[in-house]
C-alpha cells in the first residue's frame, strides 16, 4: 500500500511542478530570474524544480499556454487517481468497504487544496526561517509547520476517506504518530536524503533524482499506512471492551 502510495504521489508532483513552472516563468523572466528557484519556494525540493525547470525552458507563448491547460487537466486527474488509492488504503485498514464518490469533482478539488495547502504552509515556514536568520528560530518554524502534517491527517479522513471511526477524535492518535514519523522524515530528508540527491545527480541524472524522490515518498507513505492503522486497531480495541 505504501509503495502504491508513494508511486501516485510521485506521479502528482510531476505536473504540479511542470504546471508552477510554466505558470510562474512569466514572473520569473519578467524579474530576470530562474522559474526553478520560483518552483523551489512553493515548496518543492530543489532538484525537482530544477529538472522540470530544464524540461519547461525555451517554451514560446503558444507552447507555454498549452502546457498550462494541458498539464492543469493531467493534475486535476491525477490527484483523482491520488484520491481512490487513499480510499483503497484507508478502506483496507478499516476493514469497510469502498463505495464510489457521489461527488468526484468536489472531492478531488479539495485533496488538491489540502496538498497545495500543506506544501504552502512548508515553503511559507522556510522562508520566514532564512529571513529570520536564527537556527533556534529555524527548528522552531520547523516544528510548527510539520503540525500542518497532522491536520491535513485528519481532515483527509474526516472530508474525503471511507473509515468505522465513531468520530473524528478517533484520528487523533495516529495524526499524533504521523506527526512524530513526518518529524522524523524532515530530519532524514534534509541531513541525509537531499545532500545526497544532490551529489550523486551528476553519476545517476535523473534516475538518481527519481530514486531519491521515490524513496522519500514511499517513507512519507509507509507512515501514513502505519497511523491509519493504529487507528483502526485502537478502535476495535475500545469496541471490544465490555462496558
Amino acid at each position: 500500500m505504501a509503495s502504491a502510495l508513494a508511486y501516485r504521489l510521485f506521479i502528482w508532483m510531476l505536473p504540479l511542478a511542470l504546471l508552477l513552472v510554466g505558470g510562474l516563468r512569466p514572473l520569473a523572466d519578467a524579474a530576470g530570474g530562474d522559474p526553478a528557484d520560483y518552483v523551489e519556494n512553493a515548496g518543492l525540493p530543489s532538484y525537482v524544480a530544477e529538472s522540470v525547470g530544464d524540461a519547461a525552458a525555451g517554451l514560446t507563448p503558444l507552447g507555454l499556454a498549452a502546457l498550462l491547460v494541458s498539464t492543469s487537466v493531467v493534475l486535476l486527474y491525477e490527484t483523482y487517481v491520488l484520491l481512490r488509492a487513499l480510499r483503497a488504503v484507508s478502506a483496507f485498514s478499516w476493514g469497510v468497504p469502498v463505495r464510489s464518490l457521489r461527488h468526484p469533482v468536489p472531492a478531488t478539488l479539495t485533496l488538491l487544496g489540502l496538498l497545495v495547502g500543506l506544501l504552502g504552509v512548508g515553503a511559507l515556514t522556510g522562508r520566514i526561517a532564512e529571513a529570520a536568520g536564527g537556527l533556534p528560530l529555524g527548528w522552531l518554524l520547523a516544528i510548527v509547520s510539520l503540525m500542518s502534517a497532522p491536520v491535513l491527517f485528519v481532515l483527509m479522513f474526516v472530508l474525503l476517506l471511507p473509515d468505522g471511526a465513531d468520530g473524528w477524535t478517533a484520528h487523533l492518535p495516529g495524526a499524533a504518530l504521523f506527526y512524530v514519523m513526518t518529524g522524523a522524515i524532515h530530519l532524514f530528508n534534509a541531513l541525509i536524503l537531499y545532500p545526497w540527491v544532490v551529489h550523486k545527480e551528476a553519476t545517476y541524472g535523473v534516475l538518481g533524482v527519481a530514486a531519491g524522490i521515490m524513496l522519500s515518498l514511499f517513507v512519507i507513505s509507509r507512515a501514513l499506512v502505519v497511523s491509519t492503522a493504529l487507528n483502526a486497531v485502537l478502535q476495535d480495541d475500545r469496541r471490544a471492551r465490555p462496558g
